[in-house]
């Protein structure tokens, strides 16, 4: 468990957080900073360095911008007549840092999630039996 902390306390890497970049799901909207995850990946030799200072950023603080965590809700519509709410559901929009970041913590938290999830109250995850 020592190590994992190790793991989990450690600086990000560009290395991580590319591999975040990969691994987030292709074809999605993106938030309010309008910047889809293709685009991010197709010029990462521009863009990385401003990525990795954003991330670097949310580790020293330990918090992102509001700009960051905004997200936009907007309504889809599912089936039936388009005016009746109920055939409507939302959706959030978030921003891809915001995606990024929690994709490196996910990433980062995986290998100690079943001794985490054997101590933690109310914690779920796939594969770990309930208590």
């Amino acid at each position: 468990m020592e190590g994992d902390a190790e793991q989990l306390c450690s600086a990000w890497t560009e290395r991580e957080v590319r591999k975040a970049f990969l691994e987030l799901a292709c074809g999605k909207s993106p938030g309010q900073d309008g910047l889809p995850k293709e685009l991010v990946e197709a010029h990462w030799d521009l863009l990385g360095k401003p990525v990795m200072e954003a991330a670097r950023s949310f580790e020293v603080i330990a918090e992102l911008s509001a700009a960051v965590k905004t997200a936009a809700t907007v309504l889809l519509h599912k089936k039936g007549p388009i005016d009746w709410l109920q055939n409507y559901h939302p959706i959030s929009l978030l921003n891809t840092l915001y995606k990024v970041v929690a994709k490196v913590m996910a990433n980062r938290a995986a290998p100690a999630q079943g001794e985490i999830g054997n101590q933690q109250e109310g914690y779920w995850a796939a594969g770990v039996p309930w208590s």
